[in-house]
């Protein structure tokens, strides 16, 4: 039930949905590839301004996703709830 997983805590996206897209996992592939390859060629120094980068635009498209879910799941209900209301309404 999906109350109880969110009481519990056991309902997280992030954790439990991947892309289904094909290309998705080929273009992680790639993108880990490419950050081997230049990651290889950088010094210790660089190498961590790397990962900082990289940490920090993931951070950016968590919250970019976060609120693109926000914004989807907000206009739902809100659908759900004028059709709900449509359906109570008496007729004129």
């Amino acid at each position: 039930m999906i109350l109880e997983a969110i009481f519990r805590g056991n309902l997280s996206a992030v954790d439990l949905v991947c892309p289904t897209d094909p290309e998705y996992k080929q273009l992680n592939h790639e993108a880990a590839e490419l950050t081997d390859q230049l990651s290889s060629s950088l010094s210790l120094a660089d190498k961590a301004l790397l990962n900082k980068l990289i940490s920090t635009i993931s951070s950016v498209h968590l919250m970019e996703t976060e609120s693109y879910f926000t914004f989807g799941f907000s206009a739902g209900m809100e659908l759900q709830r004028e059709a709900t209301e449509q359906l109570h309404k008496p007729e004129r």
